[in-house]
C-alpha cells in the first residue's frame, strides 16, 4: 500500500482528509452487494450465465471460487490444457462457486 502510505503521510494533506481515508481503508466492503452494476461483458449473458449444478458434486479435484476475471482465467487455462492433451483419459473436475452471476 505505498500509494496509501504517501498520501497518510503527507503533510500537506489535511487531518480530516486523512482520517476519511482511513476510515474508508477500514470499513467493510459489504460484499457481496445485491444491487451491482452490470459489467459490459455480460450485457447479453450466455445462457449459462445464471445457470446452477443441479447437484453438486461430492468431491472435486479444483474448486474456483469466483468468476470474475481471474477465476474465468483460470478455468479457461485449465479448459486450453485439457484442449491440448486429448489422449489423456482423466481430467480433473473443475467446480465453480460464485454468489451472483458468471462474470459479475
Amino acid at each position: 500500500m505505498p500509494f496509501a502510505t504517501d498520501i497518510l503521510t503527507d503533510p500537506s494533506v489535511s487531518a480530516s482528509a486523512r482520517q476519511q481515508a482511513l476510515n474508508r481503508i477500514y470499513s467493510d466492503p459489504g460484499l457481496p452487494q445485491s444491487s451491482t452494476t452490470s459489467s459490459f461483458w455480460t450485457r447479453r449473458p450466455h445462457s449459462f450465465s445464471n445457470g446452477a449444478a443441479k447437484a453438486l458434486p461430492k468431491e472435486t479435484d479444483i474448486v474456483i471460487i469466483g468468476s470474475g476475471i481471474t477465476g474465468a482465467s483460470v478455468a479457461r487455462t485449465l479448459l486450453q490444457s485439457r484442449a491440448s492433451k486429448p489422449s489423456s483419459t482423466s481430467y480433473p473436475s473443475v467446480v465453480m462457486f460464485e454468489a451472483r452471476t458468471v462474470c459479475s
